[in-house]
């Protein structure tokens, strides 16, 4: 049986790592548009396709140019292999394969003024093949490099703070206010050697700083361009508590990170969220049912927006860690009782013979 031609054939699929973990969270696609991807699925993609190293999926709009939706389930190796994975991986990172789906390269992001987003980070992932299968453009889409490489990996953090001790689905996608007027400029047409730093990041109150153009086209549809999203979502589901998060990156705007801030968290986030997905996706109930608010400096510091869900396994951990603790503190006193009883037992014995 084929698993992987659409979203409802994989979640029949129980051999799939992401359907054992988190088939609970997967939405119902609406728009058939959409077209979904799986780890192994390409040419050239940096894992094989076997169903045990498949924990994400996105569904990739081939108008966009870039996924519109991710998920990310974690397993047991996402868990307990975690710190053992990034000691070996260290600085690794292999090539960017290019999407099948939407033929869109690596190259088409070069000297750009945009990095390649990932929406599943590789940190996500547990071993290292699972890892480098989350370098490929249908994973991908533009991130201004002050949201990259700080504020939205923070987010990053965050979730997997929460996997770390609880099993979890994370939503993951781009946002278009604007309704993806603006694209990425062609090739290498922005940034070309060295100087790539005066034209990313020019001072502010600069002619440049104000100079739309300078970053951004007006998309032509004509042409394989991949519009840059005015924000991004993140939603970090347990089964009886969501937390979504809305951080923007405004277009036309500023390369230095000023407008990359936090939009909105709990129900106000999840309202634009259903509002900016409506006609691709549909929510499960229990994902809808559950939307919790949460504080947005618990992100910003890498820390799990959920600290007392009644699903989180360091809770348990913690539970039995100090449940194991007690045993072992009572039957400590208990045996120090029992020695001690027994050596005045003896001293007793003693002092009898000795007295005959």
């Amino acid at each position: 049986m084929s698993c992987t031609n659409s979203l409802e054939e994989l979640k029949n699929c129980s051999n799939y790592a992401v359907v054992k973990n988190g088939s609970w969270a997967f939405p119902e696609v609406l728009d058939k548009s959409l077209v979904l991807y799986t780890p192994g699925q390409c040419p050239g993609d940096h894992i094989s396709p076997e169903p045990e190293n498949v924990h994400y999926f996105t569904l990739v709009s081939k108008k966009r140019n870039q996924p519109v939706f991710t998920l990310w389930a974690n397993g047991d190796e996402t868990t307990e292999q975690y710190a053992e994975f990034l000691e070996q991986y260290g600085s690794k990172r292999p090539s960017f394969n290019t999407c099948c789906i939407t033929g869109i390269t690596a190259k088409d992001y070069s000297g750009t003024g945009f990095s390649r987003g990932h929406q599943v980070a590789m940190a996500d992932m547990g071993l290292m093949n699972q890892a480098n299968s989350t370098f490929t453009t249908c994973n991908m889409s533009p991130q201004n490099e002050p949201l990259n490489g700080n504020q939205w990996a923070k987010l990053e953090l965050a979730s997997r703070k929460c996997a770390e001790d609880a099993s979890v689905v994370v939503y993951t996608g781009p946002m278009f206010k604007d309704g993806g007027k603006y694209c990425m400029k062609g090739t290498n047409t922005v940034c070309q050697g060295n100087n790539c730093e005066a034209l990313l990041h020019p001072p502010k109150g600069s002619p440049d700083w104000f100079n739309q153009t300078q970053y951004y086209d007006l998309c032509d549809e004509s042409t394989n361009q991949v519009p840059v999203p005015t924000a991004f979502y993140k939603v970090v589901c347990f089964k009886d508590s969501v937390y979504p998060i809305i951080m923007a990156q405004e277009v036309p705007g500023d390369m230095t990170g000023t407008n990359t801030k936090i939009l909105a968290t709990g129900s106000t986030a999840w309202s634009m969220i259903q509002n900016e997905l409506q006609n691709y996706i549909r929510f499960p109930d229990v994902i809808m049912q559950n939307i919790k608010d949460s504080d947005s400096q618990t992100w910003l510091s890498g820390n799990c927006p959920s600290s007392n869900s009644s699903n989180s396994l360091m809770e348990q951990r913690l539970t039995q860690t100090n449940s194991s603790r007690t045993r072992r503190i009572i039957a400590i006193v208990v045996g120090s009782l029992l020695i001690l009883l027994l050596l005045v037992l003896l001293i007793w014995y003693i002092n009898k013979e000795s007295m005959k």
